[in-house]
């Protein structure tokens, strides 16, 4: 199942509408552009080499959202990315490894994990 032409991306109650520019085999490029600030989605996926050690193949899939907001006369455009990586064995069970995703994702819900983080705290 492809994701939607169209991506909702709420920021500071804002919601931004991101239109789907590009869609391949390999990924898809949504983009909202405004009159302050702009949003860039890009999904990537692909299919490692077998590892040396072990033979394994493995498929990666990338997301990486970048947040830019435009210079004013007064204050310096400022650019913010995310992204993350699930990375896995291609013969895994997907359904298995969005299992250890979620696992992840529940131990950053919440502003402390991320403010945390963001001050440099391990």
């Amino acid at each position: 199942m492809a994701w939607g032409t169209t991506k909702v991306v709420t920021i500071n109650s804002i919601a931004m509408t991101l239109n789907r520019v590009n869609n391949d085999n390999h990924g898809s490029d949504w983009e909202y552009y405004g009159a302050t600030e702009s949003l860039v989605m890009r999904i990537r996926h692909s299919v490692d080499a077998p590892r040396k050690d072990t033979g394994v193949v493995n498929r990666r899939h990338f997301l990486d959202i970048t947040h830019t907001i435009y210079a004013t006369s007064t204050v310096a455009q400022i650019v913010r990315t995310w992204g993350y990586t699930i990375v896995h064995p291609k013969n895994d069970d997907p359904a298995a490894a969005l299992l250890d995703l979620a696992g992840f994702s529940s131990a950053l819900v919440g502003t402390t994990p991320h403010t945390d983080m963001l001050a440099g705290l391990n």
